[in-house]
């Protein structure tokens, strides 16, 4: 039924090969559009965890109190450029609207339906690409260092158990008999014993990728400008002059879909969460799984290439 039809994909990161390869196994033929190569933003730099657990939103009641320290100390894991925000200004509104108890609770709520689809999305593709070897499954940990910290995030537990996320409590012994080269003395901490992790993003992308070129799929490595409205179908509008016509676009673009015009991104209160990570090359042996310091605002994730250190939040545009 679908295998006339003709669906363009703009963006080629993990969401944008993902949804390229569900796309072809539904019988579509399948356009993938991106400057860049694919998996090389966004995608490769994350933390590496596949977060089924993380129905929490960033947004919470709590950020008014910790918004001083999180804006003024130099520990702090979010840098906001004050003149951007002042620009946007009507985003940190909304952001902060967004941290009432009853929208986190909302926001909570429909996180942990779609989570709970994680895996039916996920291992079709894995199965798909092959790519078995790049997941390790050995669960995630959360740390704390206080008894403090602890009570501080008990609602947010909560909230993950109430949505039906397994998990088990830690103490200092279980954290050390875990992970023993954790040198700061956490005194409690939470097992999510299910979860996995990627151990090379970049790769995961590159077999999705050749997946949905082994399928038929077809690769533009230019950018999309704007997108017109036919009748029934559309045209994408390249950075080369190409006019490019399907029956639908998926826009998958990330922060670079507002730019697209013709699509109606610009309405979507949309804007860029620049993250950064480090990685250690040659360190990955020194813990066992992706561990969070939620605290201190990031995540250590052992890679095939080394120990990362990701989790940092710049609002800078």
């Amino acid at each position: 039924m679908n295998e006339n039809k003709t669906i363009a994909i703009v963006g080629a990161g993990i969401v944008g090969a993902s949804c390229a390869l569900w796309l072809q196994k539904k019988g579509f033929s399948v356009i993938l559009i991106d400057p860049d190569t694919p998996g090389s933003g966004t995608s490769s730099g994350n933390a590496c965890t596949i977060a089924d657990y993380a129905c929490v939103p960033v947004n919470s009641p709590t950020i008014f109190k910790r918004l001083p320290s999180l804006m003024l100390s130099k520990d702090s894991p979010l840098s906001i450029d004050p003149g951007y925000a002042f620009k946007h200004l009507s985003w940190q509104l909304s952001f902060l609207s967004n941290c009432r108890s009853a929208r986190v609770a909302r926001i909570t709520r429909i996180l942990g339906k779609l989570l709970q689809k994680t895996h039916q999305g996920l291992d079709p593709l894995i199965e798909l690409s092959g790519s078995q070897s790049l997941l390790s499954q050995q669960g995630c940990m959360y740390v704390y260092k206080t008894e403090r910290e602890f009570e501080n995030a008990r609602a947010s537990n909560q909230a993950r158990k109430d949505q039906g996320v397994d998990f088990t409590e830690l103490n200092a012994n279980e954290i050390r008999e875990l992970e023993p080269a954790l040198k700061i003395p956490f005194v409690k901490g939470l097992l999510f014993d299910n979860a996995s992790h990627v151990i090379n993003p970049q790769s995961l992308t590159t077999n999705y990728f050749e997946c949905f070129l082994a399928h038929q799929g077809r690769y533009i490595k230019h950018r999309a400008l704007n997108i017109d409205h036919k009748k029934d179908s559309v045209c994408i509008n390249l950075d080369n002059g190409e006019k490019l016509d399907a029956d639908r676009v998926v826009i998958a673009a990330g922060a670079f879909s507002r730019k697209i015009m013709g699509t109606g991104a610009h309405r979507l209160p949309l804007d860029t969460e620049r993250g950064y990570h480090v990685q250690y090359a040659g360190m990955q042996s020194l813990i066992n799984r992706p561990v969070s310091w939620n605290e201190a605002g990031f995540y250590a994730t052992p890679m095939d290439e080394g120990l990362r250190i990701a989790g940092t939040v710049e609002i800078a545009g």
